[in-house]
């Protein structure tokens, strides 16, 4: 089995790290729950975590993927996983506030 270079692992990190901040924000919905006390609430910790797993997916099939394809596809895939990041926590700073 061949490694996976350095762009496909970076794609991976950043998928991952997306994937935690998700369910980082998914707690934060979960414990504000009861003080809320609205129907929406928890409906926003099922999406937050149908987010979580489809990062965590996106890290899986990266990780095939660079089974098969170079740097090249890699590369152009990268720039998704970091506006993905970048929306996961501009959410997290919201509600952070």
């Amino acid at each position: 089995m061949a490694s996976i270079g350095p762009i496909w692992f970076i794609d991976i990190l950043l998928a991952l790290a997306s994937g935690a901040l998700v369910m980082w924000v998914a707690s934060m919905y979960f414990r504000s729950r009861m003080v809320i006390r609205s129907g929406i609430s928890m409906a926003l910790v099922v999406l937050m975590v149908l987010i979580a797993v489809k990062n965590i997916a996106g890290a899986i099939i990266y990780f095939n993927l660079s089974r098969f394809y170079g740097a090249d596809v890699g590369l152009h895939m990268m720039p998704l996983s970091i506006l993905d990041l970048i929306i996961v926590s501009i959410l997290l700073w919201i509600v952070r506030k």
